[in-house]
């Protein structure tokens, strides 16, 4: 590299508790297929990260980390698919590893949508996360791909890692 003007460095990290509220409201009862949605920078890995290590705890949990961003925290018990694109880790890892979670950061429906169908139709239950801040349009989106999570958690674009709403499966407005 030569005359570069700036450079990024992302280091990832984990916080207890950023998926604390989450796991207690949403997740008070049963697991959901859960669907975390916001701006880059507003904490969908972070809190991904977090509700992995808890509920990793209680569930037999498959972490698809293809950026090798959310398996930094050594005391998940989780099974670890690391840098390895989503279809293949998870047509892969549901089948071989039985998990009953799985968890996925960064969503893209064009080339995700069939693996999370696929999922979700196997009774495994998902949470993920996707960049977004407008619901109508990630309704839309979903909608267009045949998609369909039972929660879907958009975060405050104004504070990091706050909730701002909370969507049941038919996008009607739980919080």
């Amino acid at each position: 590299l030569k005359n570069f003007t700036s450079l990024c460095v992302r280091i990832p990290h984990f916080i207890d508790g950023a998926g604390d509220y989450i796991k207690k409201v949403i997740f008070n009862d049963r697991i959901y297929d859960t669907l975390i949605i916001s701006l880059p920078g507003y904490g969908k890995t972070t809190i991904l990260k977090d509700l992995a290590d808890k509920l990793s705890k209680k569930y037999n949990l498959l972490l698809v980390d293809e950026r090798g961003e959310l398996s930094v925290n050594s005391n998940t018990y989780a099974d670890v698919i690391k840098f390895s694109n989503k279809v293949y880790a998870l047509n892969n890892g549901i089948r071989s590893l039985a998990p009953e979670i799985v968890v996925t950061d960064e969503l893209s429906l064009e080339s995700d949508s069939e693996f999370i169908k696929k999922a979700i139709n196997s009774g495994v239950k998902v949470i993920a996360s996707m960049h977004g801040n407008d619901i109508e349009k990630v309704k839309l989106l979903l909608t267009e791909r045949g998609v369909y999570f039972e929660r879907y958690v958009l975060l405050s674009d104004k504070i990091i890692g706050e909730i701002a709403e909370v969507y049941d499966k038919d996008f009607i407005k739980i919080k």
